[in-house]
């Protein structure tokens, strides 16, 4: 099986690339995330919560209420 360190690497890859989709389409919509928000999403450790955000980020009305949804 997988080792466990690959795993977590995956898994992380996985969020970052979660979060980077979040930041893209977010500053599409809204304009750059504040810097509040930045480290808001970096310390969101649950992939279900990061693909949550991404699915709401068409309804949000702004990066606050994005945030205050999930």
């Amino acid at each position: 099986g997988l080792s466990q360190g690959l795993c977590q690497g995956l898994s992380e890859g996985l969020k970052q690339g979660l979060r980077s989709t979040i930041v893209r389409i977010g500053t599409k919509r809204f304009g750059p995330p504040p810097e509040s928000t930045s480290r808001e999403l970096q310390s969101i450790g649950d992939a279900a919560r990061l693909e949550l955000l991404a699915d709401r980020i068409l309804d949000a009305a702004g990066w606050d209420d994005l945030l205050a949804t999930a």
